[in-house]
């Protein structure tokens, strides 16, 4: 939960498993509030992995997604509205393991993961 849209209320974002034609693909979910409680939902279009982490990595004021994927750390930059785009994604194997353990508890590790630079990735 974050407020994705900076408009002052709590979003929610999940990721949901879709099929289609019977292949399986995680897609991100934005449930946006309308600052009455009703949430408006839209699909994302991108994977940011099952256990994303919202966080301003590249330090515009509104709050970006990180998340593990199979083989890599995966980056969404918000455009401020809650407008999510593919910004990048490093291999698993470049990211110190002290990093990884401690992603699900701490936002600060996943922006120093993604605010740095690792093989061919890097933000900021």
């Amino acid at each position: 939960m974050g407020d994705i849209d900076k408009d002052g209320d709590l979003d929610v974002v999940a990721s949901v498993q879709v099929s289609d034609s019977g292949v399986a693909t995680t897609d991100t979910l934005l449930l946006v509030n309308d600052g009455h409680g009703h949430f408006a939902g839209h699909f994302a279009g991108l994977d940011a992995g099952r256990y994303k982490q919202l966080v301003d990595i590249d330090g515009d004021g509104d709050l970006d997604m990180v998340g593990p994927t199979n083989g890599g750390l995966r980056v969404l930059l918000n455009d401020g509205h809650g407008t999510y785009a593919f910004a990048g994604m490093t291999p698993a194997s470049s990211i110190p393991g002290d990093l990884l353990v401690d992603y699900l508890d701490e936002a600060l590790p996943a922006a120093t993961v993604a605010a740095g630079t690792f093989g061919d990735f890097e933000i900021g």
